[in-house]
């Protein structure tokens, strides 16, 4: 993860070099090698250099077959000599370019009927796109590592789930449980906030979904009795759709062991008139608002907050102070869905707010905050005005009307429901409570090791408490979008929706929370003092998945498998078929008895370089030669060869050595039976 996201501790795991196959495509396809950055950069270069040998290659296999094919017993004139010389002797595409190119130039304006462009332009195209196409090739030969994307495995010897379900005490939930929860929300909700849909931050790619996806209703019904919410419709609802394990948090999986889950968050602000009450401390004489939502506990009211001592009549802007800060908090209901009943010592909702689900409440009040204008918000309303006097010589006016507070809390509800789908057999879940699904139930999963997947992924999620309201829970108020804009206290305009946004961006920040708690289990502990509530793989199946989980990382290669046997396999057969080609040919053509592909084949032999020095040296009597159909011949002893012959440097050509260098060389004769019985004798050449 990247370092914004880090918690401190000694959060240590390894990313896991070698092979395996990424889900993300089928086995054949998704096989992949991830190397480190040395490895990889040296397997790249080395296919490079690779792809240009079968380059070279390719372009001999196909000189040979065009050789071949223009190949004639009959006699041809220069050109046809000359385009076989290149053909046979060009080293690569490059080099039989420029020769092919020689050749046009040079016969472009002269005996037009040899017509060299149709006899060699069909060759220069071919070696243009044979240079064109192997050079990309080569280039992008990293291919073979960048289309396997930067997706890679963790892996970490203390991999495990963080699950306080059993809490000892009130000190351990205070000191070291919740410090921990905020530290990791403030993580995720500064990323949430940096990484919006439009950011192009590198930093935003710490996970293999950079935002899951979720569908917002900002027109929602009342989810609720009707009765008890402010507006029967205009209220949020935000449904995340089904979330694949595998393609939205990064577990890599086959088909058959992959889960699905959804969240559906429906929130209103519920009506306060009717549901509070003054109460009046007859300790202390404290005022308070009491607001009676369902029993909580041995209480018979849900929630009480003290009346703020509201704005003095003389107080001014330059001088004017108090509690400039706004104040949140929240209450949740646990229902049980195998009993049908709510927790004991726990709040039981009013009968409008029953829906066989946990209801959570959001406590918002504003306090002595002042605003330049009136606020609309239902959350933040606003609109008891204040005339105020400033000081400050740089306004005019000196008297402004500033508002506050409407009542000394507004409530927020929402109904918070999770869902398990199993993708295999289209079956879900209903709409539940998370925390109270049986999900190892053998009539809903495919099988035993299927329903510890489930059991697996459905305690990261019960465990991280990643739903919305958690976002404020650990963070207060410091969560609000809407204390960006107060400053000593006073506060710029709020927009009627204020109260979405920031229910938008806790649901954003809880599902960041929610990648990141199912990425951060594969990486293990990161913090000592968690680690009586650190859940550690119990069987095999639990063990894969600890080192199943797949993160972006740039800082490796991935190398497709398939892309690089093909690409070793194929280049392989090309380069052997190049060193064998006249082998073969020359094996058919015994086996059929083809003339024409002897002539050819030999052909081919004398068109080589080393031949053609043969052939001429010969043609002038100079050297006793053998080993002649080989592809290198060479002389019987030390001798002197023909020389050029610069008489006419316009016009050069070999000629015999001087003749005392002859004569230095001892006689070879050639020895022929004459036919009349006798031998006869042709002098050869002579030799030192």
């Amino acid at each position: 993860m990247s370092q914004q996201l880090s918690n401190n501790g000694t959060t240590s795991y390894e990313t896991y070099t070698g092979f395996w196959i990424n889900w993300d495509k089928s086995p054949t396809f998704g096989a992949t090698i991830t190397l480190n950055r040395r490895d990889g950069g040296l397997l790249i270069a080395f296919l490079a250099m690779f792809v240009t040998v079968v380059g070279t290659s390719f372009w001999r296999i196909a000189c040979f077959i065009f050789h071949q094919i223009y190949s004639s017993i009959d006699p041809q004139d220069a050109l046809y000599h000359q385009r076989q010389a290149v053909l046979r002797n060009s080293a690569n595409g490059a080099n039989g370019l420029s020769g092919l190119a020689n050749i046009i130039f040079a016969w472009r304006k002269v005996l037009p009927q040899i017509n060299p462009f149709r006899r060699i332009l069909p060759l220069t195209g071919f070696a243009i796109v044979c240079v064109a196409g192997f050079g990309l090739a080569s280039t992008f030969s990293s291919r073979i590592s960048t289309a396997m994307g930067n997706d890679v495995l963790i892996r970490s010897p203390t991999c495990g789930i963080f699950y306080p379900s059993n809490v000892d005490s009130f000190s351990e939930l205070q000191t070291i449980i919740d410090p921990y929860r905020a530290q990791t929300t403030n993580s995720y909700a500064n990323y949430a906030q940096s990484c919006r849909p439009k950011t192009s931050m590198n930093t935003c790619n710490s996970f293999i979904k950079r935002r899951l996806p979720t569908n917002i209703d900002r027109n929602g019904s009342c989810p609720f009795q009707k009765d008890i919410c402010r507006f029967e419709y205009g209220n949020i609802v935000l449904d995340t759709g089904l979330l694949d394990s595998h393609f939205d948090f990064g577990i890599n999986a086959p088909p058959k062991e992959r889960v699905q889950y959804r969240r559906v968050s429906s929130c209103a602000p519920i009506k306060t008139d009717g549901y509070q009450e003054p109460y009046s401390d007859p300790k202390t004489q404290s005022n308070y608002t009491r607001y009676f939502y369902g029993q909580n506990g041995q209480e018979n009211f849900t929630y009480q907050y003290p009346d703020t001592g509201r704005i003095p009549k003389d107080a001014t802007l330059s001088s004017y102070g108090g509690d400039k800060d706004y104040t949140i908090s929240i209450l949740r209901t646990h229902f049980n869905d195998e009993s049908g009943s709510y927790k004991p010592g726990t709040i039981v909702p009013v009968p409008e707010l029953q829906l066989n689900t946990d209801v959570r409440f959001v406590f918002l009040s504003a306090n002595n905050i002042i605003y330049a204008k009136e606020v609309d918000d239902p959350l933040f309303s606003a609109h008891k005005g204040r005339l105020m006097y400033t000081s400050s010589d740089t306004i005019k006016e000196k008297n402004t009307t500033m508002y506050y507070s409407d009542r000394s809390a507004s409530v927020l509800a929402c109904s918070i429901t999770d869902q398990y789908c199993n993708p295999n057999s289209g079956r879900c879940t209903p709409l539940r409570s998370a925390g109270w699904l049986n999900l190892t139930d053998g009539l809903f999963w495919a099988n035993k090791k299927h329903g510890i997947i489930f059991n697996w992924i459905a305690l990261i999620v019960s465990g991280s408490s990643t739903v919305l309201t958690d976002v404020p829970l650990s963070l207060g108020e410091s969560s609000l979008n809407a204390r960006t804009k107060v400053t000593t206290g006073q506060s710029g305009p709020l927009p009627d929706n204020q109260w979405q946004i920031e229910v938008e961006n806790w649901h954003a920040a809880s599902l960041v929370a929610l990648q990141g708690q199912i990425a951060d289990t594969a990486k293990g502990l990161s913090n000592m003092d968690i680690e009586p509530w650190w859940l550690s793989p119990s069987n095999n199946v639990e063990r894969n998945l600890c080192t199943s989980q797949k993160i972006p990382n740039s800082d490796y290669f991935n190398i497709s498998v398939f892309g690089l046997c093909f690409t070793l396999i194929l280049g392989s057969i090309i380069i052997v078929l190049s060193w064998t080609k006249e082998s073969i040919v020359g094996c058919i053509g015994k086996c059929r008895n083809l003339e024409s592909q002897k002539y050819s084949l030999l052909e081919w032999n004398m068109n080589d370089t080393f031949q053609l020095q043969r052939l001429a040296h010969e043609e002038l009597g100079v050297g006793s030669w053998q080993e002649c159909a080989s592809d290198v011949p060479r002389t019987h002893d030390v001798e002197k060869l023909a020389v050029l012959d610069i008489e006419d440097p316009n016009h050069p050509r070999l000629k015999a050595p001087p003749l005392e260098s002859v004569e230095e060389q001892p006689d070879i004769y050639e020895i022929s039976d004459s036919g009349s019985g006798r031998n006869s004798g042709r002098l050869l050449s002579h030799v030192h």
